[in-house]
């Protein structure tokens, strides 16, 4: 099921809140920049393909195919670049606007 998350990012969800609360899995896609998002929920990103720069409660970090990246709940981050990468939340995605 893909779910449109703005014009330059989306989501191929695999496992998501409806099937179990406790994790969803996705593939999700970037060409472009993602806004300031602040999550709810802890996240992990494996990179299939990435040339992305992440900004983590302020910080930079860039990242690249094979590198993986965990996000702690309650965590400030926003991304320009572009990606392809399975993304697994605990529990189920849920963000905070």
């Amino acid at each position: 099921m893909r779910r449109n998350i703005s014009e330059v990012h989306f989501a191929d969800n695999y496992l998501t809140k409806e099937t179990t609360a406790n994790i969803s899995l996705a593939v999700t896609k970037l060409d472009g920049r993602l806004d300031l998002t602040k999550l709810k929920n802890e996240r992990v990103y494996y990179f299939i393909s990435a040339n992305v720069n992440f900004i983590i409660d302020g910080e930079k970090v860039h990242l690249e195919s094979g590198d993986v990246l965990y996000l702690d709940k309650n965590t400030n981050y926003s991304a320009e670049g572009s990606f392809e990468a399975v993304t697994i939340n605990v529990p189920a995605f849920e963000v905070i606007k």
